[in-house]
């Protein structure tokens, strides 16, 4: 039987410190990270890819980089900027190499950097760099036939600085603190920019955008629930939930089964003859 394959590429970020990722759908590779808690992260929102993986026979690699910029374009002038140009100059060219036509490349991402509360020139510029290396990056891999897709911002949950404990009533604490989240409106105007930038792309081919904005805030007023009452956040820095991630499955799944791609704009963007 033939296994589909998906490379989610995953990014995440706690603060300025970056977390990189990416998965793989045809042998299951796991990497150990630095950080003990992001790799766990990553066990967790594997949740979101079961049907794909069990119904859908696609299978799934991770490969992570403590430090790296979520993309090559973005500067990386950090601690970890070795890790980072490591990561990009040899790491993913290598995986690249190993992937097929009809193989996928996720790009999940920690994205609220791309959002301030305020904009600003470095703000703009940032999200100019994240669409030309997106856009680089798709480019590359369409000459193989290999899709990209990228997960779009979520709530931001981090700004509440709140425990799930807190946020959310219990039966042992029905007047639980509250923990103010930036609203929907709020939000979606924050986010209004990388929105549009990402839907840019989208337009022209170069990736599909997966938005799990409604499965993360249903109501007018962001909370750390789930529409059916399920806890979103596990903690704090608005990590997802094992919850979160199966409520989130069934859109990435449709994403991927049922996304037909067109030519990327980019004259040079042609796959490679089979």
């Amino acid at each position: 039987m033939e296994r589909r394959r998906m490379r989610p590429f995953k990014q995440l970020t706690s603060g300025k410190t970056h977390s990189s990722r990416w998965l793989h759908t045809r042998r299951i590779q796991q990497r150990q990270t630095k950080s003990t808690g992001a790799w766990e992260l990553v066990l967790r929102s594997l949740r979101s890819f079961d049907k794909l993986v069990n119904h859908d026979h696609f299978a799934i690699t991770i490969t992570s980089s403590w430090g790296a910029s979520l993309v090559k374009e973005i500067p990386n002038r950090g601690t970890w900027d070795k890790a980072s140009n490591y990561y990009w100059s040899t790491t993913i060219p290598s995986l690249a190499r190993k992937l097929s036509k009809g193989d996928w490349v996720f790009l999940i991402n920690d994205m609220a950097g791309f959002s301030p509360k305020e904009p600003s020139n470095k703000s703009k510029e940032d999200i100019t760099a994240l669409k030309s290396g997106i856009q680089h990056f798709s480019s590359e891999l369409f000459r193989k036939g290999i899709h990209v897709a990228v997960l779009h911002g979520n709530p931001f949950a981090r700004e509440a600085n709140c425990k799930p404990l807190n946020a959310s009533k219990q039966w042992f604490n029905r007047f639980s603190n509250k923990c103010i989240l930036p609203g929907r409106k709020e939000s979606l105007l924050r986010r209004k920019p990388l929105d549009d930038a990402l839907s840019d792309l989208q337009r022209q081919n170069f990736v599909k955008v997966i938005d799990l904005f409604d499965i993360f805030c249903p109501q007018d007023h962001c909370t750390y629930n789930a529409k059916n009452g399920d806890i979103l956040y596990r903690d704090e820095f608005s990590h997802p939930s094992v919850e979160a991630a199966r409520l989130s499955s069934e859109v990435i799944r449709n994403s991927f089964l049922h996304h037909q791609f067109g030519r990327p704009s980019r004259k040079d963007s042609s796959p490679e003859e089979s």
